[in-house]
């Protein structure tokens, strides 16, 4: 891919692919994805009319270990097979296809920084344009992405810093208003985590001990989030990009 740094950005990896790519259509696939359920036919289908632009289908953690059950209730994932515990305006371009005319003028805001902030907004544009994401059940396994309790911690931080960057980009970046909003979002959280284990907790293979750590660790993780928000609506919005760190690259 014709990009300057060997590492280059997730984001701007997929906007050089599209530059590339030829025909009306094109389709992201991350590679530490496992097909899990549904077919390709059935990803792009949706497409073949032409009033349509985006299809997306679902990815899932796992359910074969503790941490990747944790990670399942507490992420923003939906969980396998429930199609409803995915957020109704989230959009995972991990995999992912869309019309290629319509991405090229729309491609991710790689100048917003961060670390998962261009898929947020690209979503709102979306539907500020009056496009739905089509969701046929094709589903895949994401890999959980390091077991390790610091790669937790530093996930959580990056989240909150990406959070505070999103809203600044979609409301504004007066700092009362990105504090007000840090500080009311962990209420939706508590929601999330209590509703998530409440309806799928015993689906996902946990007993009442498992549920009860896996909310606990839940918690822990949104209080990272937004404390992280938090500090950084303190100061003047940063666009810096967010790099995972080499030791968590695996």
């Amino acid at each position: 891919l014709p990009v300057a740094d060997s590492q280059a950005h997730y984001y701007a990896m997929k906007n050089a692919a599209a530059e590339q790519a030829v025909g009306e259509l094109m389709a992201f696939f991350d590679s530490d994805l496992t097909p899990c359920s549904g077919t390709f036919s059935e990803l792009v289908r949706p497409l073949l009319d032409p009033s349509q632009v985006a299809s997306g289908g679902y990815t899932a953690f796992p359910q074969d270990t503790f941490i990747a059950k944790v990670y399942s209730l507490n992420w923003v994932f939906p969980i396998y097979p429930f199609k409803k515990s995915l957020g109704k305006r989230a959009l995972l371009v991990s995999n992912f296809a869309v019309r290629r005319d319509w991405f090229l003028s729309n491609r991710f805001k790689t100048e917003l920084g961060g670390f998962k902030v261009a898929c947020t907004v690209m979503s709102r544009e979306l539907a500020k344009q009056g496009h739905v994401v089509n969701r046929p059940d094709v589903w895949f396994w994401h890999a959980v992405w390091h077991n390790s309790w610091r790669f937790f911690i530093w996930r959580a931080l990056v989240m909150g810093r990406d959070a505070d960057r999103k809203y600044a980009s979609l409301a504004g970046e007066r700092r009362g208003a990105r504090i007000r909003f840090a500080l009311g979002a962990f209420v939706d959280d508590l929601k999330h985590i209590r509703s998530r284990h409440r309806l799928y907790g015993r689906s996902v293979g946990l007993n009442f001990s498992g549920i009860v750590l896996s909310m606990v660790a839940g918690s822990l993780f949104y209080i990272l989030v937004r404390l992280a928000q938090l500090s950084s609506a303190l100061r003047a919005v940063s666009r810096d990009v967010e790099w995972v760190p080499g030791r968590f690259v695996t």
